[in-house]
């Protein structure tokens, strides 16, 4: 059985929680899987990537066949601890630096979520039989099922308030400032259009000083802040009515994959990415990424309810297809005994086909 060693140095982001989770609730009987963590609150051993390298080096706990980690410090630290890695980013490191060094050590196998990422790591220097693609898994049992009124007036939404959600964590390759530039211009016709964010991620309270230069106050709601507490991304989907993503072509897909699952209606930027996943008039509204042209599909679809519950719809069964969680396990689990050195599956297998 392959000894797995899941290391992460800081709180995970929602593609990497969500990934993790699946490979670990699908481990018993397939893998002896280990999880540490480094960092302020991680195990005592692994404190920082030096002392997570060391243990690794002098065989601290368990022999390990392979590490997958999802961030740069535990890439790093897993390399030159001397095992066999799977790195699973859910944003690409900066092109120069440390990183990319580790990167392109014959030990390090990428796997990213859309063909365009593998494509950019291809471009910085990684051999394409080490980049892989395996799209994310949704976990449909967390995805809720009808309107939360409840949830909403909580957060301070009323019924006639027209809820646009930007999907994930508030980073730069998210871009929430692009959507919430095109919701403002809606906002100063009609004051129900509001912005609904997770309130995650380093650029969040930007988007609310932003609001307040606008002079819109209402405009945006953190959801962490307004309901006082942590809620998972999922809950929030019961309280939107439609999802706008503005985000780059690195940025992580699983919060676009969460809400095609949802079936609420997307409309979306046009890029590299999010043309792998959807398709305009089919299962989203796909614009040029510019905050007017992406303020009119909004409009569009709350003006035209048939259109939108089409798009969820379809959206939605899209998401089952591809976002898998079995598939997803399984495909790992491959990766895994191609690392340590039990089976060797070709690139192809390993890539799922869009």
């Amino acid at each position: 059985m392959v000894q797995v060693l899941h290391l992460l140095s800081r709180e995970p982001d929602l593609q990497a929680a969500r990934s993790a989770e699946a490979i670990r609730l699908a481990a018993a009987g397939r893998l002896n899987l280990t999880v540490r963590t480094m960092g302020a609150g991680g195990d005592s051993n692994w404190r920082n990537t030096v002392h997570a390298a060391a243990a690794l080096r002098l065989g601290a706990g368990p022999g390990f066949d392979v590490a997958h980690v999802w961030d740069e410090a535990a890439l790093v630290a897993a390399a030159a601890g001397g095992l066999p890695v799977i790195f699973s980013p859910s944003e690409l490191p900066a092109r120069a630096g440390l990183p990319w060094a580790t990167i392109r050590c014959r030990n390090v196998q990428v796997v990213t979520c859309t063909a365009a990422v593998r494509d950019a790591c291809v471009r910085r220097g990684v051999p394409s039989r080490r980049c892989h693609m395996v799209l994310p898994p949704v976990d449909f049992d967390r995805i809720p099922r009808r309107r939360d009124a409840s949830l909403r007036s909580a957060m301070g939404f009323s019924e006639s308030d027209f809820v646009v959600l930007a999907p994930g964590e508030s980073t730069p390759v998210a871009n929430h400032r692009a959507a919430v530039h095109a919701v403002s211009i809606l906002h100063v016709l009609d004051r129900s259009y509001r912005i609904l964010l997770w309130g995650r991620g380093r650029d969040a309270p930007q988007m609310t000083w932003l609001a307040r230069r606008l002079r819109q106050p209402s405009l945006v709601t953190l959801a962490d802040r307004a309901l006082g507490r942590s809620v998972d991304f999922e809950d929030l989907l019961a309280a939107a009515d439609l999802a706008l993503v503005t985000a780059s072509a690195a940025a992580p897909t699983a919060p676009l994959a969460v809400c095609m699952a949802a079936g609420l209606p997307i409309a979306a930027a046009e890029s590299t990415a999010t043309s792998e996943l959807l398709h305009d008039a089919k299962n989203a509204a796909l614009v040029p990424s510019r905050p007017r042209l992406l303020a009119k599909r909004v409009l569009e679809l709350r003006e035209d309810r048939v259109q939108a519950t089409r798009l969820g719809r379809t959206a939605r069964e899209d998401a089952r297809r591809r976002f898998d969680p079995v598939r997803f396990v399984g495909e790992y689990q491959k990766l895994y005994e191609c690392a340590a050195g039990i089976g060797s599956p070709s690139h192809q297998k390993l890539t799922t086909c869009l």
